[in-house]
């Protein structure tokens, strides 16, 4: 409401100079004064138009780019919701996430120069299912209708089925199992 009072005003004075009549009524103080007080207005409404490209700003409202968006710096997120296919960086970059430190905090993900990915997490929790091509395990915890606890690097080197009084069975249901390992 302010900036239309100010535009009011402005429209005013160029009206009173237009419309004078008298001889030498428009002065150039008077012409000047209005003058200013136009670039005045454009600087204090205008300024809070647009955005900046000189100056840090702050647009208030939602802001969509057709073409997309270029940062050759820092750009900081609250949030982000993607709708649609996702790069983040090229080969020879990595993402971390918190404060990461390797084999300690956080987590990361990079992807080496040859286009080959690591990823680095505390825990992973997969929902449906995992496929390997391999899989190194330093250390198996394992409870759930059996259990197993292996030391690093073991291999298991043959399995025995065994029936509820512990002897050997090589057809039905096992009741146990024993393992034999390698170290």
């Amino acid at each position: 409401m302010a900036d239309q009072l100010n535009k009011e005003k402005l429209q005013q004075e160029f009206e009173q100079i237009r419309d004078e009549r008298r001889k030498s009524a428009n002065t150039a103080e008077r012409i000047g004064n209005a003058f200013i007080s136009l670039l005045h207005f454009n600087t204090e409404v205008e300024d809070r138009r647009y955005l900046s490209r000189e100056h840090d700003d702050t647009a208030g409202g939602l802001i969509t780019f057709a073409k997309g968006l270029v940062s050759k710096a820092l750009a900081k997120l609250a949030s982000l919701f993607v709708s649609g296919n996702t790069q983040l960086g090229e080969n020879g970059t990595q993402t971390t996430f918190g404060s990461y430190a390797p084999d300690a905090s956080g987590a990361s993900i990079s992807v080496s120069e040859n286009g080959t990915s690591t990823a680095e997490f505390d825990f992973l929790n997969i929902r449906r299912a995992a496929y390997f091509r391999e899989i190194t395990i330093k250390e198996l915890k394992h409870v759930g209708g059996e259990m197993a606890l292996t030391a690093a690097a073991m291999v298991c080197s043959k399995v025995e089925w065994l029936n509820a009084r512990g002897r050997v069975i090589t057809a039905g249901t096992p009741t146990f199992y024993k393992c034999y390992f390698e170290t």
